[in-house]
């Protein structure tokens, strides 16, 4: 338990900080920075710009889920897609991982419960709404609705209200002093109020923002095309043109790029890797990111894995130096926690099991399962890499233990259906996937791995939740960092994942066609402003 006037005195700190509007940037992440008093030098300043210009294609992965409604999703590549289209009030910098002024031009803690943000004037939605107050409030208001179950409405679980101040002021309070309000703002496209009520409580299907690039078409499972909005507020897009194909199968999306066909890439395959070094007019932009390779065990129910033992046993089958040596070859960073070290806040709190097939058949023995028992691991393409590699790893290392897995490579509907998105509505024993920490804060992958709320594999313990609950309310840093640590520390020997491993990311470019790419470590595959030679 934590000394009150400890945390009191944290908080005062905290907010003088905050009132003299320096930011809260300790070991490469600021927790809560405020941007306070003189608002931020804003990009709308008039500059010379080119116009627009070239048209590029690039191929993903993954297709997009069955919605382009920014709140209705929470996958890696809708992320990407949207921030073409839409705008947050706040970003994050790539590389020093501090909070950056975006439709907000500036914000501060009026008290350890509200927080009041500036936003910039003169941005407006495709469709001519002018942004303001209204669009923050109204944004926020619809993703908390309960009726609409969006998959990150649980995460404001400290909001009390959002209160529009004037036409350019807007007051976000808390219930509790909350260490949550910009990360999660980080998350949140800002949406037009009259174009979105129109729907009622239908879905976005015809993106509608602030952002750099116009919705065109999109031709679900083949390609979404955008335009440069030439009324961008901000800096210029520097194309004309934007097409995103989707093609999952890895081959044919190589052959695309060698071709010509596509620009850029992603999801290289690393056995790949090697033969495309030698293609002409090829390059492989790489970046480690925030992603992190991880292999959920299903803790609910009454079932064999709901026992730690048997998921002990799990661990201990695993063969990882084979796995980091012949699969994945170099772009696994083995991480000793949840979190890939590329984000701020990954904690050492205990060891991977060594490998031992006897150590593991003994405790399945203890646990009652001598004889095995069935195990489904389940997969979809172009999550993560090599993912048929590594489940049907895995299906072999379960067999040599005694345990009958069946390995699955599941179309996304299937997988996510099978998955499920609720509690209790669970349908495998493991799963391979990669989760991004999409705002680079570590309480997105934390939450969505222990909390009991929301956690994907119905891992539930109320100390560990209870934990995740006090770094949410922890305005200071260094106490925040205590109880997300503290939260994995209790986790970590009930075994709620197998495996879990930081991700290097490799593109495929047209070095020939294009000029400029920069990749992100939170992986969003977005272009807005690449550039396209000739």
């Amino acid at each position: 338990m934590s000394d009150p006037n400890r945390s009191k005195l944290s908080r005062r700190k905290f907010l003088l900080r905050t009132s003299l509007g320096l930011a809260a940037a300790r070991a490469g992440m600021p927790l809560l920075q405020a941007s306070a008093g003189q608002p931020a030098p804003s990009p709308t300043a008039p500059r010379p710009a080119a116009a627009p210009r070239g048209s590029l294609i690039i191929a993903m992965s993954e297709a997009l889920l069955a919605t382009l409604d920014p709140q209705m999703h929470n996958n890696v590549p809708n992320y990407g897609v949207l921030t073409h289209t839409y705008d947050k009030l706040v970003e994050r910098d790539q590389e020093t991982k501090e909070i950056k002024p975006h439709l907000a031009e500036s914000w501060r803690a009026l008290d350890e419960k509200t927080w009041e943000f500036k936003l910039r004037r003169g941005a407006r939605f495709h469709n001519g709404e002018p942004f303001n107050a209204q669009s923050v409030k109204y944004t926020i208001e619809r993703l908390v609705d309960p009726d609409r179950k969006t998959l990150r409405g649980p995460l404001w679980r400290s909001l009390d209200k959002v209160e529009i101040k004037d036409d350019y002021t807007v007051l976000v309070k808390t219930k509790t002093p909350s260490a949550l309000v910009l990360p999660l703002l980080l998350m949140e496209e800002m949406l037009p109020p009259q174009e979105t009520a129109k729907l009622g409580k239908d879905s976005i299907t015809k993106p509608v923002g602030t952002g750099p690039y116009r919705f065109v078409e999109w031709k679900k499972d083949s390609h979404i095309a955008l335009e440069a909005n030439p009324e961008y507020w901000g800096k210029p897009p520097t194309l004309a043109k934007i097409t995103i194909r989707f093609i999952g199968e890895p081959a044919a999306r190589l052959t695309a790029v060698e071709a010509g066909d596509v620009h850029i890439v992603d999801q290289v395959p690393v056995d790949q890797l090697e033969r495309l070094r030698g293609i002409k007019n090829l390059s492989l932009p790489a970046v480690p990111t925030t992603m992190t390779g991880w292999i959920p065990i299903y803790c609910g129910g009454t079932g064999p894995t709901s026992k730690v033992k048997v998921r002990e046993a799990i661990c201990t089958a695993i063969n990882r130096e084979v796995y980091l040596q012949s699969i994945l070859k170099g772009i696994a960073d083995p991480t000793p926690a949840i979190l890939s070290p590329a984000v701020w806040g990954s904690a050492k709190v205990g060891e991977w099991p060594k490998y031992d097939v006897n150590r593991a058949k003994q405790l399945l023995a203890e646990a009652g399962y001598a004889n095995g028992f069935d195990l489904s691991i389940l997969t979809t393409p172009g999550i993560v890499p090599m993912y048929a590699q590594v489940v049907e790893a895995l299906q072999a290392d379960m067999k040599k233990v005694g345990i009958n897995a069946t390995a699955e490579i599941l179309e996304m509907g299937v997988y996510m259906q099978r998955r499920g998105s609720a509690v209790g509505q669970r349908n495998f024993g493991m799963f391979y996937q990669g989760f991004t920490s999409m705002n680079m804060d570590p309480a997105m992958i934390i939450n969505s791995m222990l909390d009991s709320a929301i956690s994907r594999n119905d891992y539930n313990n109320p100390k560990v939740d209870e934990a995740l609950r006090k770094a949410d309310q922890s305005v200071d840093e260094k106490e925040r960092l205590r109880w997300l640590t503290e939260a994995q520390r209790i986790a970590w020997p009930e075994y709620p994942h197998a495996w879990t491993f930081g991700v290097t990311d490799y593109y495929a470019m047209r070095s020939d066609k294009v000029a400029v790419f920069t990749p992100r470590r939170d992986r969003f595959y977005e272009v807005r402003w690449a550039e396209v030679k000739g």
